[in-house]
């Protein structure tokens, strides 16, 4: 699985390893990959919250969802 770092904002970046996808599927209560579509196509703040979250999870693992709420709030007031 090829991976690179897609600069997000400040010295975050995202990257989508499996462990990452893995958690990502398990905390949207949905753990089949196949079903992703109908997952995005019913996107809301919460989902984004947790794509984001799983993309952060390569540079701190013990991040916590609700940690990605201040992330998202300070990049929103600087952007």
């Amino acid at each position: 699985m090829p991976l690179k770092s897609v600069p997000f904002f400040a010295d975050h970046s995202l990257r989508y390893d499996w462990n990452g996808i893995e958690t990502m599927m398990e905390a949207m209560g949905n753990p089949s990959f196949i079903e992703f579509d109908r997952l995005v196509a019913k996107m809301n703040l919460k989902t984004v919250r947790l794509i984001i979250w799983a993309g952060l999870l390569h540079e701190n693992p013990d991040l916590k969802k609700e940690d990605v709420g201040g992330i998202l709030t300070e990049f929103l007031s600087e952007n």
